[in-house]
């Protein structure tokens, strides 16, 4: 199995820092599995980064919903860190299936506490794939 460079804690997730971003994978409800559309994103961002000759680096943040279920809010802190771990990390290991180099992709958990940009009410369960450099 591959392996991928995980990102821990927070993000200023500024246009800047994180790169231009390529595509939103959207998950529904709690999952963590891509779903057809999703997969179409990857490999849309897959395509992206061979177009840019492989030479950058693709960063995939995790996002999760806000604070939703009734539980202590230390336990939501680390259910949401985890769903946006691993919404990362499926992202990650499809784009590295599509053909992305695994040591060109890098992982971000942010859980909800940096909302996807612009996107739209709902799509904080996803992850959203930046190309650097």
């Amino acid at each position: 199995m591959a392996s991928i460079a995980p990102v821990y804690g927070y993000s200023t997730l500024s246009a800047g820092a994180v790169g231009t971003r390529a595509a939103v994978v959207k998950f529904s409800g709690d999952t963590t599995v891509l779903d057809a559309a999703g997969r179409e994103e990857v490999e849309a961002a897959a395509e992206a980064f061979r177009a840019r000759g492989g030479a950058s680096y693709i960063r995939v943040v995790g996002h999760a919903s806000s604070r939703e279920q009734a539980v202590s809010p230390e336990r939501h802190l680390q259910l949401d860190f985890d769903h946006s771990q691993a919404r990362a990390t499926a992202v990650a290991m499809a784009l590295i299936k599509a053909g992305v180099p695994a040591d060109k992709v890098l992982v971000e958990a942010v859980g909800d506490s940096a909302p996807v940009r612009a996107v739209g009410t709902g799509n904080e369960r996803s992850a959203e794939i930046f190309i650097q450099g």
